[in-house]
């Protein structure tokens, strides 16, 4: 049964179907006439055999807009092509560089009888190595490079003592001294495969026998997870990542209905389990707007009742931390393109979360551009997890122009609404 592209790219996404039917996916992708590809040249220089993960990152770039066109070094011979040159990767001259290593790379590991100076040497040689690396890259290239921060391995000889002495430590040593290197050089970035590998559970990361036979650095079943974390980061670095959040207001951002229940009955605080998960949300909400996202409210309701919720004293969101507010009895859909409009942002930019999967629906079916994440309406942390693991509003960096944008829109709407009353003021005016 053929799937659609609608089904195939909402989240969550099944990694199965991604992997059986790369080929097919990308024909109907590549077919599409409702869009305009934007190329980028990515190398990837794997420690790893890296095809499927380079497959499955080709289809959700394809499904952004992005045209990748690919190099790929032979297997584990990313520091060779990087360090000692290529005229293959120099003709092909990338735009972005993907250094895809993991555990399996790192050659020089502490033992447990190391004294402390030994293992700071081992650090400095194993960082040093991957210095050069990307120095190199820097040096020939005019590409941004993305590099791996490294898994923990499964195999653990100490028990709890390699937290102190043995390979975990070793590792979030050299991870901290990759992300202390991504800091101070522009066009860095590091892709965290080590948090990746934690969510994931490393007995569902490590397959020895896939690596003993086929150099696979995690389990097949869980690439396309891999493929969208890099292609996530692609994305942003193209201006492709998504900028608004629009959000139901009952049983989405506080439990309950308003109208039914009263502003004063809504679940929100911390009296019960409900109303603490909803209060988590609301602050994860938050957090995403400091940081630039920028929020909106689509909510069937009377408009004056549905911001009587924000009045709540233990609501975390204020009505000032929405750049646009639409509560009405229009179809959500409507109100969503004019949301777009009022922000002055393309509807592509947006993602919306209900609790009403009917609602849901009529966004995907009339406005395929909207993400529109399936969600659990009964379990309010998968809007968390929604929207941190299709990684809609994935940054590389946080600007001064990130962290003001609300600001920006908060000020242009106000000055919108003052010429729109002065000129409702010049008609009545004879």
């Amino acid at each position: 049964m053929k799937l659609e592209l609608a089904e195939i790219f909402t989240y969550p996404y099944d990694n199965e179907v991604l992997l059986r039917k790369q080929k097919s996916i990308k024909r109907q992708l590549l077919a599409r006439e409702d869009i305009s590809y934007t190329t980028s040249h990515i190398a990837i220089l794997g420690g790893s055999t890296v095809d499927d993960i380079k497959n499955v990152m080709e289809l959700f770039l394809l499904q952004e807009g992005i045209k990748p066109v690919f190099y790929q070094s032979e297997y584990n011979k990313f520091y060779e092509d990087a360090v000692f040159g290529n005229a293959k990767l120099d003709d092909f001259n990338p735009d972005i560089v993907v250094v895809f290593t993991s555990v399996s790379n790192i050659i020089n590991w502490p033992c447990v009888i190391d004294s402390r100076a030994d293992v700071q040497q081992k650090l400095t040689a194993e960082y040093e190595r991957f210095c050069a690396v990307w120095e190199a890259l820097k040096s020939r290239y005019n590409a941004v490079i993305i590099q791996n921060t490294f898994d923990f391995p499964y195999e653990n000889d100490i028990g709890s003592l390699t937290a102190v002495k043995g390979r975990n430590r070793f590792v979030n040593a050299l991870n901290e001294k990759l992300a202390e290197y991504a800091e101070g050089h522009e066009g860095f970035y590091l892709h965290d495969l080590h948090g990746l590998s934690a969510r994931v559970g490393l007995r569902k990361w490590h397959n020895s026998t896939q690596y003993a036979a086929y150099k696979f650095a995690m389990d097949y079943d869980v690439m396309p997870e891999v493929s969208l974390g890099l292609a996530k980061i692609v994305r942003t670095i193209l201006g492709k990542a998504k900028k608004c959040l629009v959000l139901d207001l009952d049983n989405t951002l506080w439990g309950g209905v308003i109208g039914d229940d009263g502003a004063d009955n809504i679940k929100i605080g911390h009296e019960t389990p409900v109303a603490e998960a909803y209060t988590a949300w609301q602050e994860y909400v938050l957090r995403l707007k400091e940081r630039g996202v920028i929020l909106a409210v689509c909510s069937k309701n009377e408009d004056d009742i549905a911001k009587s919720g924000f009045a709540h004293p233990d609501s975390v969101l204020k009505l000032n931390d929405f750049a646009a507010f639409k509560a009405n009895w229009m179809p959500k859909n409507e109100n969503i393109a004019a949301i777009a409009k009022e922000i002055n942002i393309g509807a592509d930019s947006l993602v919306f979360i209900d609790d009403n999967p009917a609602e849901r629906q009529i966004v995907r079916d009339t406005m395929p551009e909207v993400a529109v994440p399936e969600v659990d309406g009964s379990d309010v942390f998968s809007y968390i997890r929604a929207i941190e693991e299709a990684g809609y509003f994935e940054a590389v960096t946080v600007s001064d122009d990130d962290l003001k944008r609300n600001e920006s829109y908060q000020a242009n709407k106000a000055r919108q609404e003052l010429s729109a009353t002065a000129a409702s003021y010049d008609i009545m005016v004879p």
